[in-house]
């Protein structure tokens, strides 16, 4: 935690120190959870980083409380822009970096107090350029609902090219320390007004990445919220899905990968197109055109993918969600499922 100081010695810092992590913040209408997030931040056992706080356009007092932590810490700065979504704050945050290393924060969430000082160790211990740790989910009142790894492998130290099973991950953007060249020396950014902005962006920044590090510990703490965007009733914003897939099709056949990790992208799609954005369709309304819509995608671009051998991956749930989806008997899925969450 570092203390306000005089200004003139603050100009001075700036000029002669490159902080080594940036930690980013994107700020949109987040006045209940803000000063719990900025707070795991800045109280950091760590001390060479910096805050930067994108305020996205809030229109509540989520810029008010930002600045406080300005005032009140030498190392905290807020940009403030016109609303542009999530991934354009974070693409603001990143071009105004001055760290070494970027961490993502999501301004309802917050970070363990040893995170940056663990995952800069791991950095520096065999230069790797991207740390993947892992990630807890909790409710409002802070309890603990479920931990999940954020690497499922047994090899972590390694490239993609020696373990594209590292695709297979669930892409978030936020349990990963980057080194800020990954984006800027590759151009690689997060969409603007987009849903699924990680998922179109982070196996982009695997096959760029030429050492990966894996913690297995859950600094990461995700806030499970009712309005929250993933739980969201907008139906229809979940064909971006095919969207976000064709993005990263174009990706992985301009760059001459395309045939390297075939088998991984045709997983990603059956998992997040036919299981995933089904079942939050299906949930909402059973009838809907998305879910042949879904199906017709997977199966125009992948018609093999019933011999895809990362099926075993799936749990035993997706698997009968996938065995009522091949069949089309949607209304069976969605009775099943009800009846799951009554259990």
């Amino acid at each position: 935690m570092l203390p306000k100081e005089t200004s003139e010695f603050i100009e001075q810092k700036l000029i002669n120190v490159t902080d080594k992590v940036t930690v980013i913040v994107p700020v949109y209408n987040v006045e209940k959870f803000l000063k719990k997030c900025l707070d795991s931040i800045v109280k950091q056992t760590f001390h060479d980083f910096e805050v930067i706080i994108v305020n996205d356009g809030s229109t509540d007092n989520s810029g008010v409380i930002a600045q406080q932590y300005v005032e009140n810490y030498s190392n905290v700065r807020v940009i403030t822009q016109k609303n542009g979504g999530l991934g354009a704050a974070r693409n603001t945050g990143i071009r105004a970096a001055k760290g070494e290393y970027l961490l993502f924060v999501d301004s309802d969430d917050t970070i363990g107090e040893n995170t940056l000082q663990v995952l800069t160790e791991a950095a520096n211990r065999n230069g790797a350029d991207l740390v993947i740790f892992d990630y807890m989910e909790e409710d409002v009142n802070g309890n603990t609902l479920k931990i999940s790894r954020g690497c499922l492998q047994d090899n972590p130290d390694t490239t993609l090219l020696s373990c594209p099973q590292l695709l297979l991950d669930w892409p978030s953007a936020c349990n990963k320390l980057y080194c800020r060249k990954l984006f800027t020396n590759t151009d690689i950014y997060f969409p603007g007004r987009a849903w699924y902005e990680d998922f179109r962006t982070i196996p982009k920044i695997l096959t760029s990445a030429s050492h990966i590090e894996y913690v297995n510990e859950p600094f990461y703490h995700y806030l499970q919220r009712p309005g929250s965007i993933m739980h969201s009733v907008q139906v229809e914003r979940n064909r971006e899905i095919l969207d976000a897939f064709e993005d990263l099709i174009y990706y992985f056949k301009e760059h001459k990968l395309y045939n390297t990790y075939h088998k991984e992208l045709e997983f990603l799609a059956i998992l997040h197109i036919l299981v995933a954005a089904s079942v939050r369709v299906l949930k909402a309304d059973r009838k809907h055109p998305l879910l042949k819509t879904f199906q017709t995608y997977v199966k125009s671009n992948f018609p093999n993918y019933k011999q895809n051998f990362y099926l075993n991956r799936l749990s035993k749930k997706e698997r009968i969600i996938l065995k009522f989806l091949d069949s089309g008997n949607f209304m069976a899925l969605d009775a099943l499922l009800k009846i799951r969450n009554i259990i």
